[in-house]
């Protein structure tokens, strides 16, 4: 009987480090699938098992630049049969968050391709991060994508049930193992290290890598606010390569941590209870988050995000001056 493990998040759960850490897997017992080099297979995967039409899958989920889903599942199958092959037997190993938003067909088709190659016993695995933590690590997600131009509490939601009741449907809830999202009760505080433990994969065959660094106050605020201003002024949005070493340049100016305000979330936790309800009961565990209270520095507001920061226009010269950007050229042509 070969054995599939497939880790479905949630996002802000260490996916990232898991996936990159994992990526090079291939021992004796195990083997992580490689599709089109991406350790993440949340698009590949959707991208394969998406039905024509389930717009919201193939528009949210399946893009992949400007292929479109048929596009990149023809491109992206080969490497899954070929990794089902070369797993010849050893347990396989996929992981993408991005799993959790498709739809239960889409989901069945998953099922039955790897029953038809020999996957009796699938093992749907993810950690359940609490509502506050997690609200506010997407919400630092989305003000560092650049894209974020309103402090929307209510789009960064976790609604559990919609992402992981359809698991339970489609493969049985006793193969569906959750785990609440707590650092403090992992090995050495690691991630990987719990992940590795409970799924029985050695550490010597994994490479830990630690990704996803959070980001700062002052990369929240300086992303919010050119986004807002870049909309008003019809300036680029900052994508891209280019804005990522801009922003990891930007982490050496401040390193006070962003976090929202736990005050501002707690109104939207009446709204979201009965979700986080039924997870606490699928889980047979409590999501309560004990300790937590505003401190100097949270985000309380979007007056917050578009606070002027002292200084920052000197300091920001500095750090493209030595990026080797002409300045006084960028500034004179805007």
């Amino acid at each position: 009987m070969a054995k599939c493990v497939l880790h479905v998040g949630m996002h802000k759960t260490g996916t990232a480090s898991i996936q990159h850490s994992l990526k090079d897997l291939d021992d004796g017992k195990f083997y992580y699938a490689r599709i089109q080099t991406m350790p993440n297979h949340s698009v590949t995967i959707a991208s394969i098992f998406h039905v024509e039409d389930s717009a919201k899958t193939a528009r949210k989920h399946a893009r992949g630049g400007k292929m479109s889903a048929t596009e990149r599942a023809g491109l992206a199958r080969p490497d899954l049969d070929r990794s089902v092959a070369v797993a010849n037997g050893r347990t396989l190993v996929m992981s993408g968050e991005g799993i959790t938003h498709m739809s239960e067909e889409e989901l069945v088709s998953l099922k039955s391709y790897l029953a038809g190659h020999g996957y009796d016993d699938i093992e749907v695995v993810a950690y359940v991060r609490p509502p506050i933590a997690y609200i506010s690590g997407v919400m630092s997600n989305k003000l560092k994508s650049g894209k974020m131009r309103k402090l929307r509490i209510q789009t960064c939601f976790p609604n559990y049930r919609d992402k992981f009741e359809k698991f339970d449907d489609v493969f049985g809830a006793e193969n569906v193992r959750l785990f609440k999202y707590d650092p403090a009760s992992f090995p050495d505080g690691d991630v990987v290290a719990d992940f590795c433990q409970r799924m029985g994969i050695p550490l010597s065959s994994v490479t830990v890598t630690r990704m996803n660094v959070k980001i700062t106050r002052l990369i929240a605020m300086l992303n919010f606010q050119y986004a807002v201003h870049a909309e008003a002024e019809g300036l680029r949005p900052l994508r891209g390569a280019n804005s990522r070493r801009f922003l990891d340049r930007l982490r050496n100016l401040d390193s006070a941590r962003f976090q929202l305000a736990p005050s501002i979330i707690a109104p939207f936790l009446r709204k979201i209870q009965r979700d986080v309800n039924w997870m606490e009961k699928r889980l047979g565990q409590s999501l309560a988050e004990s300790g937590l209270r505003d401190q100097d520095g949270d985000i309380r507001s979007e007056e917050d995000l578009l606070a002027p920061v002292a200084g920052i226009n000197e300091k920001l010269h500095g750090l493209l001056t030595e990026a080797g950007v002409d300045v006084q050229a960028a500034d004179a042509g805007n």
